[in-house]
């Protein structure tokens, strides 16, 4: 059954914006092997030849989604690396840096977070890389923060996996409770992360 989406009355969207969040809804629902482009124009309501006026294919789409959010992470967290803020308070930015993200991309999120699989050649290199250069980023961070004596003597990689894996349902949470308070949740999780790893000198 085709979904009716009216993403096609919002004024700010331009047309290939309209596509990318209509195909994001349909990859989320039936995953990206499961949409065709037949299926994103009919939910669009055009021609499925017309979508080749805005759109190059169903890979254009998807690496569209996993990019603009990746690069979003990852300058992100380099913005916040480099800024002059203690330890404490880069963790605590990261964290935000996550949880706004994942209540601005919604249902693009899911699909960052799952579907990038399919992506092929060149763009599935890049995006590999994409996601290597930030966990590299955040161990380094980690690691010097260590030394420093400011967190406890924990392995930096097994840090990394922790932190981003207590962070991941983030990128289901926010398509379902829309209306949830960010500035709550953003208090709550700096709480519960950051209470294991820091020194109690801090």
């Amino acid at each position: 059954m085709i979904m009716t989406i009216d993403v096609m009355k919002s004024v700010e969207l331009t047309r290939r914006e309209q596509i990318i969040a209509v195909a994001a809804r349909i990859f989320k629902d039936n995953g990206y092997a499961g949409a065709s482009m037949r299926t994103i124009a009919d939910a669009v309501g055009i021609e499925a030849s017309s979508l080749y006026n805005h759109i190059h294919s169903k890979q254009d789409i998807l690496a569209t989604i996993c990019f603009n959010i990746g690069n979003d992470y990852v300058q992100g967290l380099d913005s916040l690396l480099s800024a002059p803020l203690s330890c404490h308070h880069k963790i605590e930015q990261i964290i935000h840096l996550h949880i706004d993200l994942a209540s601005k991309y919604k249902d693009n999120m899911q699909v960052f977070e799952e579907e990038w699989k399919h992506l092929k050649g060149k763009e599935l290199k890049e995006f590999r890389s994409m996601r290597a250069y930030y966990e590299h980023q955040l161990s380094n961070f980690f690691k010097e923060s260590i030394e420093q004596g400011v967190l406890y003597h924990y392995n930096p990689e097994i840090i990394v996996f922790y932190f981003l894996s207590s962070l991941k349902w983030l990128n289901y949470y926010f398509k379902e409770n829309k209306e949830q308070n960010i500035e709550m949740v953003k208090a709550n999780l700096v709480q519960i992360l950051s209470k294991g790893l820091f020194r109690e000198t801090y």
